[in-house]
């Protein structure tokens, strides 16, 4: 229902209206800029920006038709990664990472495409536009939100607050009939909001995940209607990270459990892949990422792209497998662990392994066919062990075997043996107590200067000796030579 709209008819005479409306404009925007540069007190105050924030946002919208009537409810999941500080005299910022932000929305729209309410109307004593739902963790614990906007119950409104009508779960005075209404909407109108493919029906059973909303059966045994489970919401508004601890980890360990069946009979991923139709959930018991969330991600146009695991425990996933790049293949895995026991070993709350691959397009034959270089980060190894670079030659697979192990073989024929088909290129690898680098630097102008040497003597003195000489006989008594 719309809400009412007046119009007053009226004739312009021959005034000129462009000087006055010239006036209320610049007197309107400097207002604005005064509000936004120089009164801290104000809402509209824009504060210097301290911090820069680093994460991945995924917004599924809602599949209502535009214009037409129905309900409509919308996804948000957000991931906060990373705050940098511009400068050293930033403040601590006001949202903490990593964290996890998770949104959800109901609302309606009448037979004209504009929004309705869900229960009631603008002038009615009993009113619920839409309603919010907001579920949040950081390194702090868990939290939740429910909003209720422009609600009223038997027609109490409290118009002190900053926006009237708006009731959260929380504080008492923000939530003052918040149950009463919630409830009586759902009485009223959830009849029609336990059929499977509702809009109606989807956002609230995110709110049954939680344990807060609950499908009622009719005498038959069959879904009828929902209802509000009035102790579990007492419970998340008085203590919100007890409550979805309780709920979202397992009670052995004590570590996230994302995947374990709740009182609803579903588990909170079964339900994020209920509504995420790119998502799916892996239940091969030999997949290595059972119980996980899979979501892949396109890049380019030919439908390649990355995968996205989300893992019950809290950790994240980012695959891409031989993407192609410049002639070459590029692979990848990052390994983002929030929740689990090892990023207590960590400063900024997230435990970071990462392993890059390039693989090289030289040729198909050859020694250099199948050559990639493969970095690796891991972040709970020594500080002096975490970043490894190799490169990789599969096909150098054998190597001829050393000359002075051929007097040890029978038949005196050549071997080939195996040999490692990689080479370490960072950290450097170490000869003594020094590494390749540092021993190459302080050896090779020996080496070179001794090979020069050796060449001079043999093409400008041993060649022109003849044989049986007496120099060639010294020579070859001090060891110096040999006569061949």
């Amino acid at each position: 229902m719309a809400i009412p709209v007046r119009a007053v008819g009226t004739l312009c005479s021959s005034t000129n209206l462009i000087g006055p409306l010239m006036e209320l404009i610049i007197d309107e925007v400097q207002k604005i800029r005064d509000d936004f540069t120089t009164d801290p007190n104000e809402a509209s105050f824009r504060k210097e920006p301290q911090n820069v924030g680093f994460g991945l946002n995924l917004k599924l919208e809602s599949g209502h038709q535009e214009g037409s009537d129905g309900y409509a409810s919308d996804l948000e999941l957000r991931l906060d990664l990373l705050n940098l500080a511009i400068d050293d005299n930033s403040s601590e910022p006001e949202i903490l990472t990593p964290a996890i932000h998770l949104f959800t929305d109901l609302r309606v729209y009448d037979t004209q495409g504009e929004q309705d309410w869900l229960h009631g109307g603008p002038l009615q004593a009993n009113r619920l536009r839409s309603i919010n739902a907001d579920l949040f963790w950081n390194r702090n614990g868990w939290d939740a939100n429910l909003t209720l906007n422009d609600s009223a119950h038997n027609g109490v409104v409290d118009w002190a607050s900053k926006i009237p009508s708006q009731q959260k779960l929380g504080p008492q005075n923000l939530n003052y009939s918040l149950p009463e209404c919630l409830s009586e909407c759902l009485n009223v109108n959830s009849g029609n909001w336990v059929s499977a493919g509702n809009e109606a029906q989807t956002f609230l059973s995110t709110l049954e995940i939680i344990g807060i909303a609950k499908i009622d059966n009719d005498s038959t045994g069959n879904p009828s209607s929902w209802s509000i489970n009035d102790s579990n919401l007492t419970s998340l508004t008085t203590n919100a990270n007890s409550y979805l601890n309780l709920m979202l980890t397992n009670p052995n360990t004590g570590d996230w459990d994302l995947n374990r069946v709740l009182s609803s009979g579903n588990t909170f991923f079964g339900h994020l892949c209920s509504r995420i139709t790119s998502a799916y959930l892996i239940t091969d018991p030999l997949d290595n990422r059972c119980g996980s969330i899979r979501m892949f991600v396109p890049m380019s146009t030919s439908n390649q792209g990355f995968d996205v695991y989300l893992k019950p425990e809290g950790t994240i996933e980012l695959e891409l497998q031989s993407y192609p790049l410049a002639g070459s293949t590029l692979s990848g895995l990052l390994r983002l662990d929030f929740a689990g026991v090892q990023p207590s070993t960590s400063t900024d709350g997230i435990t970071l392994y990462s392993l890059i691959e390039v693989g090289f397009s030289f040729s198909r034959f050859g020694m250099f066919s199948d050559s990639f270089i493969r970095l690796e980060y891991d972040e709970m190894l020594d500080a002096p062990d975490r970043l490894t670079v190799d490169l990789h030659l599969p096909r150098l697979s054998r190597i001829l075997s050393p000359l002075n192990q051929l007097d040890q073989l029978d038949d005196g024929k050549a071997t080939w043996v195996s040999s490692p088909d990689s080479l370490r290129l960072y950290p450097p690898p170490q000869i003594g107590d020094m590494n390749i680098m540092e021993f190459l630097s302080s050896t090779s102008p020996t080496l070179i200067l001794e090979s020069i040497v050796r060449t001079a003597i043999d093409a400008f003195i041993l060649l022109k000796l003849e044989d049986e000489c007496l120099l060639g006989e010294v020579l070859e008594v001090l060891d110096l030579v040999e006569h061949l």
